[in-house]
């Protein structure tokens, strides 16, 4: 709370008071038969709200900095996650914050996409939210309440092995979309070419990858397990 008025009323002769609210005071001269009423008008702080969800569950941790009025008490930056274990909380809530602007960015993960930054504000508040720079930029008012909710996405990987019968030294080459071509793997036992390429923090998406023909060669099989909830391969 922030007392931000002090406000008196004298009656009577030789009475007077005077309320000084920077330092909480009411200075009063009680005359004979005199009356004083003093009001102390005292103004709740606000609070700021950061929950972190991502897509599926992870034990990711993501760190967050701010700026705000002096005394903001977010100034050293903090960690949430969105696993189950108490280890770290998916949200923080900052309270008694005088009324002003602030600003919550979250650091960039590698693996993982801001896909969702939306803020819930009270009457008399409000945020801009910048989905580029992860940012949310807060108006923080008279006894405000904020949320504001980061959602990442964490990227995926496919793996493309190559198997022959019998094994045999033959390059195979592979072309794809989304900028994961063109390769070449075989299957023999030297460390010229690999017999698995593997592409990791991939965006989620739709993706093809086509092997080319290779004379005295015969595709006779092509199984793909596809792990993750919205992840599906033919």
């Amino acid at each position: 709370f922030d007392l931000i008025a002090l406000t008196c009323t004298p009656t009577g002769a030789g009475t007077s008071a005077n309320g000084t609210p920077g330092t909480g005071t009411a200075s009063i001269t009680l005359g004979a038969g005199g009356s004083v009423i003093c009001t102390f008008l005292n103004r709740a702080r606000g609070t700021i709200t950061i929950v972190k969800e991502t897509a599926p569950q992870q034990a990711q941790d993501f760190h967050y900095t701010g700026s705000g009025p002096t005394g903001y008490s977010f100034a050293g930056g903090f960690f949430l996650d969105d696993d189950a274990d108490a280890t770290l909380p998916s949200a923080r809530t900052f309270e008694h914050l005088v009324p002003g602007s602030y600003t919550l960015t979250e650091d960039a993960v590698t693996g993982f996409d801001l896909v969702g930054l939306t803020c819930v504000a009270s009457p008399g508040s409000a945020a801009v939210i910048d989905l580029v720079l992860r940012t949310a930029t807060i108006a923080l008012g008279p006894f405000g309440d904020v949320t504001c909710t980061y959602t990442n996405q964490q990227r995926g990987t496919i793996t493309v092995v190559k198997d022959t019968d019998p094994n045999d030294p033959q390059d195979f080459g592979f072309t794809a979309t989304g900028g994961l071509g063109p390769f070449s793997l075989d299957d023999d036992a030297d460390g010229t070419l690999s017999n698995t390429q593997i592409f990791a923090n991939v965006v989620p998406g739709p993706y093809t990858v086509t092997e080319g023909v290779v004379t005295g060669f015969d595709l006779t099989a092509l199984t793909c397990t596809p792990t993750g909830v919205g992840t599906t391969a033919t």
